[in-house]
């Protein structure tokens, strides 16, 4: 029996002033028990790169140049999710 694991991600926003790149951060963590979901995947569709969150759920994707973004969120303990982004530089 597959076990339903709602994802809750939390995204913060950062800007990164060095050729006008930014990276964006967060952490994995299942919804119902706020417990991190470990060493899940991370893969931002239009720049093609991707991370591996932490032991803790956290990771984070470095020069993004497009301010609007789709990530593809998987691990083995999940179904995977997709979600759509849209970041704000600070000035």
């Amino acid at each position: 029996m597959f076990r339903s694991v709602l994802l809750y991600i939390t995204v913060i926003f950062l800007n990164l002033i060095q050729f006008q790149a930014q990276s964006v951060n967060g952490k994995v963590l299942d919804k119902e028990t706020e417990s991190a979901i470990p060493y899940a995947k991370i893969y931002c569709l239009e720049t093609q790169n991707g991370v591996i969150a932490d032991s803790t759920g956290k990771w984070q994707l470095d020069n993004l140049i497009n301010n609007q973004m789709t990530l593809q969120i998987s691990a083995q303990i999940m179904e995977t999710r997709w979600l759509k982004l849209m970041l704000r530089a600070e000035i």
